[in-house]
């Protein structure tokens, strides 16, 4: 069994803040990425330490969000660690260049892209 700490990061945070509006994702079995249209209501919103997910312009879950390093099974390093409570959506993510990518830690599992809007 593997436990792991979560220690909140005040930086990751701060980097988080703001929406985030889908751009694509990828399955993870297939590879297959579709790519959604900027305007389509897909928006994952960040606040303060709570969150909110949008999908079609309708809020379909909110609460409470956290981030910590924890190593992945894949690349055997620390990454950071996104943790949305009560979601069932915690995953790995980056930013770059007002990117924020969202990966599941499995081999196949996929992910999402975010753009920044705000």
């Amino acid at each position: 069994m593997l436990f792991s700490a979560c220690k909140k990061d005040n930086s990751k945070i701060e980097s988080l803040s703001g929406r985030w509006e889908l751009i694509s994702t990828t399955e993870g079995l297939t590879g297959k990425t579709t790519t959604f249209a900027p305007g389509q209501g897909n928006i994952l919103e960040f606040n303060g330490d709570t969150f909110t997910e949008i999908r079609s312009n309708k809020v379909i879950r909110e609460g409470k969000y956290s981030t910590t390093r924890k190593e992945s099974i894949i690349t055997k390093q620390k990454e950071d660690f996104l943790i949305l409570e009560n979601s069932g959506m915690n995953a790995f993510f980056t930013i770059t260049d007002d990117k924020l990518s969202l990966n599941m830690d499995a081999y196949d599992s996929g992910g999402h892209t975010y753009r920044r809007i705000k």
